[in-house]
């Protein structure tokens, strides 16, 4: 059993390692929405998480536009670091970056959440009936059409910004990235969830941590792709110490190596 494993009640939940740095700021807003959303009365309730907080992955939107490096080594590397750390459970915080995950999945011995499906997952639970999905994301996610792929599974159309209005998302992205407080970004998101739902979206999805860290939570005009994985993590988690390793029966199509 590895060394530090929480237990509660007398289970064993793994111990989840963070691929992040992709980028540091979205990285810490994922670790605190995990933790507000942990049910946890005491510190020995919440997730034995290790962090491998790496900026220098390359940038992940560029390589998919055919303008930088392959990122898949890095994050290999990575996922093995936090393996040989005592990860049992990986999740990387970074929308565009599952665009790489088969890649990586190929590289590593330890089950990585899939992002893209444990979003789907959690926009047909919290928006059943759902046809038309708007999509705020990087222009790499969107070039990759990874999100257009899973959701097509499920019948639901994707719904991307024009060109001009998705150069502003990017603005909004890079604008965040560059320290720009969320607060003074929130005003021109909400603006661009509103131009979706004006085009025919049903639902606007947020799939950039960087949105997700600018809108910090929920909001009336979209559903974020990090609180659902949150969620979704918390119920392998809970499955895993039910279950025992690995609970790949309780997350169908979540897992890689199911």
């Amino acid at each position: 059993m590895s060394a530090g494993v929480i237990r509660s009640g007398g289970r064993r939940h793994p111990v989840l390692g963070v691929l992040g740095g992709m980028g540091p700021a979205a990285t810490a807003e994922f670790l605190r929405r995990l933790i507000e959303a942990t049910p946890a009365g005491r510190d020995q309730d919440h997730l034995h998480v290790l962090v491998d907080n790496d900026p220098s992955v390359p940038d992940r939107t560029a390589a998919l536009l055919g303008q930088g490096p392959d990122p898949t080594p890095y994050l290999v590397t990575m996922a093995r670091r936090l393996s040989a750390a005592g990860a049992e459970l990986l999740v990387m915080p970074c929308n565009t970056a599952s665009a790489f995950a088969p890649g990586l999945a190929a590289g590593i011995a330890v089950p990585l959440l899939r992002w893209d499906a444990a979003v789907a997952a959690g926009v047909t639970e919290h928006r059943p009936g759902i046809r038309r999905l708007g999509l705020l994301a990087t222009s790499g996610t969107i070039a990759s059409g990874f999100y257009r792929q899973v959701f097509a599974r499920i019948e639901v159309e994707v719904v991307e910004p024009e060109a001009v209005p998705q150069e502003r998302v990017m603005e909004l992205i890079r604008a965040r990235k560059g320290g720009v407080p969320g607060r003074r970004l929130l005003t021109d998101l909400h603006d661009a969830a509103t131009d979706l739902r004006s085009a025919g979206a049903e639902e606007v999805l947020l799939a950039c941590t960087e949105l997700s860290d600018i809108a910090q939570g929920p909001g009336p005009l979209w559903l974020d792709a990090m609180d659902l994985v949150v969620e979704r993590v918390l119920q392998v988690a809970d499955a895993w110490a039910t279950g025992g390793r690995p609970p790949f029966s309780a997350a169908p199509g979540i897992l890689t190596g199911e």
